[in-house]
């Protein structure tokens, strides 16, 4: 009785000790700190911000600035993001009508601090339908150097005529941008990707083409060999095994973890033909700087229907080797009304041996999309929400965009869900963006991807009327 006596008291003792109104005793005598309190849960979430830029005197000397507004819309590929000796942020853009005269000249915007932009000067080239470009490391230079291919306007009197497009580089060495041609025979280029071919030190120039003037060198992937000079010469004993196709694109990265560079090509639309040799075929390097076939991979899933406009070699598994993702347009399995009536993605795993699986229908769904709903051709790889892993953003050039001034960017952004899934964030109400669309009489042309900083990401838009914006999309976690 007494022992229990105690021990009511001792629990007496600490229950008056915790809830009376004073502050407890210690040994030497001194109050204890008040309990902290704990900061405030952060919710990670995207924060979006736009960014309007006035609109442009787009008046010049070559033609009617009512045509430069008109041709804005046509080749949403044709904009160009660079970074100029000085160190400052420009996007030069090349309009066309892509069906008719006149051409267009290209103009250059210069980004200020607050993310808009003022049309600087226009330049003395045109591309009737500008549809890649790729960085060029300077090396040793400190110029900045960039390729654009063009495949040329396709005028409406027919393919017959075809083509009339060129490579070209943009080149800054201390003076600004200034367009040099590479090719002397005009070409239906339709993709590029830069590369070290000869071991030389100098990144040379690899173009895909769908065709060719009389006097070209009718093979589908052309190569520009850079010069001690820095001058691109093309090399016309250059893979002389290729089949003259219709190839779509053309990328390159080391696959088999050898220390040297596999160059890919990725099939167009099927003609049916005897050169049609399946979707996806990679060439690696043997001696003497020439490139044998390798892999040869088959018109599996969307290549049945479609065709290629774009491919990029990533690790979209963290797996350790670079896998093949293809962008491509056509006819979907839901409407073959028409020629192009959609757009999609195919992925190939790769083991590490050259070894590829395709992959698309367990890591994608859907894996495409009509082109009244979301339209694009390319695409591009960042991290939005900060996991280290690819995410992939669906470069918008209709669809989405045809309706109002309200972008739901979610649907084009989708997220690598641990290496095995992607999915769109269409249900984030957070990435529901409101332009305002002023005096224009239909949403955005177009919506491009420009850079990723930190936990930031950078698109570019134009307005039907010419303004140039940017979307800022800010991942915090």
């Amino acid at each position: 009785m007494q022992r229990q006596s105690a021990l009511l008291l001792l629990l007496s003792g600490l229950a008056l000790g915790a809830c009376g109104s004073g502050s407890p005793d210690t040994r030497d005598g001194s109050t204890s700190p008040p309990p902290t309190v704990p900061p405030p849960v952060q919710t990670p979430g995207y924060k979006v911000s736009v960014a309007v830029s006035p609109q442009p005197d787009y008046s010049n000397r070559y033609v009617d600035r009512a045509n430069i507004i008109d041709g804005l819309r046509m080749v949403p590929s044709g904009v160009v993001f660079v970074t100029g000796m000085d160190g400052r942020r420009r996007t030069i853009i090349f309009p066309s009508l892509f069906f008719q005269d006149p051409q267009l000249p290209a103009f250059e915007l210069l980004q200020n601090d607050q993310q808009t932009y003022e049309l600087t000067r226009f330049l003395p080239v045109t591309m009737g339908t500008s549809r890649a470009w790729a960085a060029i490391d300077p090396g040793a230079s400190s110029k900045k150097q960039y390729v654009v291919v063009d495949h040329g306007p396709e005028y409406a009197s027919g393919y017959e005529t075809w083509p009339f497009g060129h490579v070209w580089t943009l080149t800054d060495s201390g003076n600004g941008f200034e367009a040099k041609q590479v090719s002397t025979v005009p070409g239906f280029y339709h993709s590029v990707t830069v590369l070290d071919v000869d071991r030389d030190g100098r990144e040379d120039i690899v173009a895909s083409n769908m065709g060719v003037k009389a006097g070209g060198i009718r093979r589908s992937i052309h190569l520009f060999r850079q010069q001690s000079n820095g001058d691109f010469v093309q090399d016309a004993d250059f893979m002389p095994a290729i089949n003259f196709d219709g190839t779509g694109a053309v990328g390159n990265g080391d696959l088999d973890g050898d220390g040297t560079a596999e160059i890919v090509q990725a099939n167009y639309l099927s003609d049916g033909g005897p050169n049609d040799w399946g979707g996806v075929r990679i060439w690696r390097r043997s001696s003497g700087a020439q490139y044998v076939a390798a892999v040869t991979l088959p018109r599996d899933g969307l290549f049945q229907l479609m065709g290629a406009t774009q491919l990029v070699t990533v690790d979209y598994d963290a797996d350790g080797d670079l896998d093949l993702l293809v962008s491509l347009e056509g006819q979907t399995p839901d409407d073959q009304s028409q020629r192009y009536t959609g757009h999609g993605v195919e992925l190939y795993r790769n083991d590490g041996s050259l070894r590829f699986t395709r992959v698309t229908g367990a890591v994608f769904s859907p894996n495409y999309w009509s082109s009244r709903r979301m339209s694009y051709r390319e695409l591009a790889i960042t991290d939005f929400n900060l996991d280290g892993r690819p995410d992939i953003f669906l470069q918008l050039n209709g669809g989405l965009l045809d309706f109002d001034g309200t972008i739901n960017l979610g649907q084009a952004i989708l997220i690598n869900a641990g290496g095995t899934r992607y999915t769109a964030l269409d249900g984030n109400a957070q990435l529901k963006v409101s332009l305002p669309l002023g005096n224009a009489s239909r949403g955005p042309l177009y919506l491009r991807y420009i850079s990723n900083a930190g936990d930031t990401n950078h698109l570019f838009g134009m307005l039907a009327d010419g303004r140039p914006f940017t979307i800022t999309v800010r991942y915090s976690l």
